[in-house]
């Protein structure tokens, strides 16, 4: 049995077309709920949907292969739609969070691909992002219990954390960590 899982990375507005994918497979809309049809032959294995809004289309993948959408970083701050995506710097940059309470839930991580600064902020002063766990280079492991509005760096090439929305005002490590990770402010 051929299975098709859709899963939307953000929200699309669909014109009176709906998009089609290389693979034979499209999509129809029908009252905001989102149904698959079948236009062509099927691929033999099990589908993931997702739109991609970084390119403003649908993408199928082999169901169970999961890619994060990986851009470069940036002075700007992250948004809601991008939740899931991977941030690797290519220079000194200051990663401003959204206000946690506005994106419960949503997951980032942020990589360092350079040995620049590599901040990432809370969006005011009453977020907190930790406690974190990482390496400060010589004996080990530690904990780092940044106060609210302060940000964590990472000038670490290779060195990465996931963080995720879990309160009002809380941002908590859920992955990464490796690499070393300052708090800054």
């Amino acid at each position: 049995m051929k299975r098709l899982f859709l899963s939307l990375l953000a929200v699309a507005v669909m014109a009176a077309a709906a998009p089609a994918f290389a693979d034979g497979y499209d999509l129809a809309v029908r009252n905001t709920k989102v149904m698959q049809t079948f236009t062509g032959s099927p691929a033999t294995d099990d589908l993931t949907v997702v739109f991609d809004a970084s390119d403003d289309e649908w993408k199928t993948r082999s169901a169970g292969l999961s890619v994060q959408t990986q851009v470069a970083s940036t002075t700007t701050a992250v948004t809601s739609a991008q939740c899931g995506f991977t941030f690797v710097s290519n220079s000194a940059d200051v990663m401003t969070l959204p206000e946690a309470s506005t994106v419960l839930g949503c997951r980032y991580t942020f990589v360092c691909g350079t040995a620049d600064d590599f901040d990432v902020n809370p969006a005011d002063g009453t977020d907190v992002i930790g406690p974190v766990s990482t390496t400060n280079g010589t004996t080990g492991v530690v904990t780092l219990s940044p106060s609210a509005g302060d940000a964590i760096r990472c000038t670490d090439i290779g060195g990465s954390i996931t963080i995720e929305a879990i309160g009002a005002d809380r941002w908590a490590q859920v992955g990464g960590g490796n690499g070393i990770w300052t708090d800054v402010n």
